[in-house]
């Protein structure tokens, strides 16, 4: 069963519930149907009951909302999953989880993908606390251009690791690509410890604005997931 990838995006971003396959694979996200802020297509309310056109109403008020996720035909579970999704965004935006620069965007909804577990991660920083604890900073390329492959997205993760607990403590995470021409910053996602496996998961998701050699521009939608060993 599949469920959904909440991405909310400023010319791109997101909050998610997890992401998709890297390397240079990126997810078809068929025809969006992108509408300005405070506006609902008169369809949707046929489509949803009063209790979740109110919802749809106030995520409108943040996001230029992809409402072609209604559209298809999917079960009651992924509908759930759906609103689970929406409301999280909404509690996030009411708690001030969500900053002012990651709202007012376009905001759209994927199915989950298969999760990249063979990256090559490289170690930039270790700093060794004691025998066990360490601080240590790992980077590598997530996705990359299709039409221009020096120009990849990366992760880089600051995390607390603790070798005689198999654990990590996730400090601060980033995705970047040094030659988006956006003008906001609009590749966002999370990194979490899953503690059961016992590594590091991660998933993001937006857009790669970029100009190849021959001086053409590109968009690319980016709908990534991964995982990242504890050791080093």
């Amino acid at each position: 069963m599949k469920k959904f990838l909440l991405l909310s995006f400023a010319c791109g971003l997101l909050s998610s519930l997890l992401g998709q396959a890297a390397g240079q694979n990126s997810q078809s996200m068929g025809t969006p149907i992108y509408m300005p802020l405070d506006s609902i297509p008169n369809w949707v309310k046929a489509k949803v009951s009063p209790a979740e056109y109110e919802l749809w109403k106030q995520l409108s008020h943040y996001y230029q909302v992809d409402y072609s996720v209604l559209q298809k035909d999917f079960s009651q579970e992924r509908k759930k999953e759906l609103y689970r999704a929406i409301r999280k965004t909404l509690a996030d935006i009411g708690s001030g989880k969500l900053s002012c620069h990651q709202l007012y965007g376009y905001y759209t909804f994927f199915s989950l993908p298969v999760i990249d577990r063979d990256l090559s991660w490289e170690v930039c920083h270790l700093t060794k606390i004691d025998e066990d604890i360490s601080l240590v900073n790992k980077q590598t390329p997530i996705y990359y251009a299709r039409n221009e492959e020096k120009y990849p997205v990366t992760c880089s993760i600051w995390y607390i690791y603790d070798r005689s607990r198999q654990a990590a403590t996730v400090l601060k995470y980033k995705f970047e690509s040094v030659k988006d021409c956006s003008d906001f910053p609009n590749i966002m996602g999370s990194v979490v410890f899953l503690p059961n496996q016992g590594i590091l998961q991660g998933s993001c998701a937006g857009t790669l604005d970029y100009v190849d050699r021959l001086g053409k521009s590109h968009v690319e939608y980016i709908n990534v997931a991964f995982t990242c060993p504890l050791s080093f």
